[in-house]
């Protein structure tokens, strides 16, 4: 016996024996280079296959919730609006803080002026004449004057108008303060939901594969126990059925883990996936009482102070009004 050893890069073989080398070393020739063909495809299929499974790996950007937070607070468009309106309301309060001081304002003025006179000769016209002198008289004035004019304004009684104002200017910037605060908590409730359930997402994904393994190597066993005499083709049948649904579910998680990772990229403005590298966890002190809760919400939720200082604002008007 005679035999044949090929082997294609390192991880696959094929051996060939034959009884009689004479007759079949044609026949084995030919099954030599297609073999090594195909060989020589799977092995560069792989070697190009490497280096694109590790630029994905390293695309993907690795963060904890701290960085993922402070990059969402650069890059999100909701809080660059809240900053804005905030900077403009502080700019607001600013300027009518320094509304009783006194308005100076500085003009020059740079006139030039023309003025003419006629003034006929009348019956001394032709007197005139013999002098050389033409009726009517001529006389031009021509001037430049540079006037600086300085103006200063200072208020003394306004009815109430500048403290009103200012009022209203403060009540303007805790609203847009609270505003900011509101969306900057909306913002960090989204990410705590994407960036865990994205990690939830791959938990939930791996149960589901350990469990379609499991659904198919149960099928695996039930036809080998049908093919031995061991199990009835209705018990085959309930195991495909099992293993049609455990791959459904593998599916479903599956879809679940990529709309996760989707909504975390977009909300981060990442071109690439996002990693969650912090854990999940679980609080273990005490939450509070409900009354210490509550105190808190009253004292410090955005959006009732974001009420108060609308009625601030309110209250300024409804004083300048009754004292009009």
């Amino acid at each position: 016996m005679t035999g044949i050893t090929m082997a294609a890069a390192g991880a696959m073989e094929w051996q060939v024996s034959t009884g009689k080398a004479g007759r079949l070393g044609g026949a084995y020739r030919r099954r030599s280079r297609a073999a090594h063909g195909r060989a020589f495809g799977l092995a560069l299929g792989l070697v190009l296959l490497v280096p694109a499974t590790s630029a994905l790996a390293q695309d993907a950007d690795a963060l904890s919730f701290d960085q993922a937070r402070e990059r969402m607070e650069r890059v999100s468009d909701a809080l660059a609006a809240a900053d804005a309106n905030l900077r403009a309301r502080q700019d607001l309060s600013d300027a009518t803080a320094r509304l009783r001081l006194p308005e100076i304002s500085l003009e020059a003025r740079y006139l030039e002026f023309q003025k003419m006179l006629s003034l006929p000769l009348g019956s001394l016209a032709p007197v005139g004449e013999a002098f050389g002198i033409e009726s009517p008289l001529r006389f031009q004035e021509r001037d430049r004057r540079f006037r600086p004019v300085l103006t200063t304004v200072l208020p003394v009684y306004t009815g109430g108008q500048i403290p009103a104002a200012q009022a209203a200017a403060a009540a303007a910037l805790r609203g847009a303060d609270a505003e900011r605060a509101q969306q900057s908590q909306k913002l960090t409730s989204q990410l705590v939901q994407a960036y865990f359930g994205q990690g939830l997402a791959e938990q939930a994904l791996s149960v589901r594969r350990e469990v379609r393994d499991g659904m198919r190597q149960h099928l695996a066993h039930a036809e080998s126990l049908e093919r031995e005499g061991f199990a009835t083709r209705a018990q085959v049948l309930q195991a495909v059925v099992a293993r049609d649904a455990s791959e459904r579910e593998y599916q479903k998680a599956l879809n679940d883990r990529d709309a996760a990772a989707q909504a975390l990229a977009l909300l981060l403005r990442s071109d690439g996936p996002v990693t969650p590298i912090t854990p999940l966890f679980v609080v273990g002190t005490s939450p509070g009482t409900l009354e210490a809760f509550t105190r808190a919400a009253l004292e410090r939720h955005p959006q009732l102070a974001q009420l108060r200082a609308l009625d601030d604002q309110a209250g300024a008007g409804v004083r300048v009004q009754r004292r009009h």
